[in-house]
């Protein structure tokens, strides 16, 4: 025997969910500047918006029974009236012989389609060519202890890698023992001099004696004033 049951104008259009029941639906802004919905009564927006709810449970088909749709949104039998949802275009009334799915018919449904969506993904990402493993504790520390990486910040150059690999551009980078060695072989060793300070500014001049507590600050930052090796 057909069933009667009524469905959302247009459901199709606006949710892209396949499968039944989905976690939840899409309600656009757009609806509020509407005409035909700004002049709905106010309990039929909140009747409408609830099927939306329910339609979606049963790939837009809502059963039209009035005693099971108020249950469904808690209002009062009394307080439901689909007569503007109708007028409006919101709501489509028909019959089906294909109603109600048995438990065991829609979870096969859905593994089916599960099934073909995952398929669908996997066939659009390439195939990403393999990569050396990416690095160990150890290979950190081996840096570490080499002498030729001392005049490098290992954590600050490791948290820049992290910032630069997780951009979308390169998603599809990884941080390879390779990735690291090419990173850190960039970062030159500062030029020093005689002091084994590093020559990055202007020494500044060395304080009078009305401030001793500069120039003790002075001394220990730039060493000996006389000495003639200091530039």
């Amino acid at each position: 025997m057909p069933q009667k049951f009524l469905s959302i104008k247009n459901f199709e259009k606006y949710q892209h969910f396949k499968k039944s029941n989905p976690p939840w639906i899409k309600l656009y802004r757009s609806t509020l500047s509407d005409r035909d919905f700004i002049n709905l009564p106010t309990t039929a927006k909140y009747v409408y918006i609830g099927l939306l709810m329910l339609a979606s449970e049963g790939c837009n088909k809502v059963f039209n029974d009035h005693s099971w749709i108020s249950h469904r949104l808690a209002i009062k039998v009394s307080e439901l009236d689909l007569k503007p949802l109708y007028k409006a275009g919101f709501l489509i009334a028909s019959e089906s012989t294909v109603y109600r799915e048995t438990i065991s018919q829609r979870r096969d449904r859905e593994e089916t389609e599960t099934e073909t969506e995952t398929e669908t993904e996997k066939s659009r990402v390439p195939m990403q060519p393999l990569r050396a493993s990416v690095v160990s504790e150890d290979f950190w520390s081996s840096l570490g202890a080499n002498p030729a990486y001392q005049h490098i910040d290992l954590a600050v150059e490791n948290g820049k890698m992290d910032a630069w690999l997780a951009l979308s551009k390169n998603k599809r980078r990884k941080k390879t023992r390779q990735f690291v060695l090419n990173w850190l072989n960039k970062i030159e060793q500062p030029m020093q001099n005689g002091n084994g300070r590093t020559n990055h500014a202007p020494i500044p001049p060395f304080p009078g004696p009305e401030d001793p507590i500069a120039r003790g600050q002075w001394r220990k930052l730039y060493g000996d004033p006389t000495n003639p090796r200091r530039v």
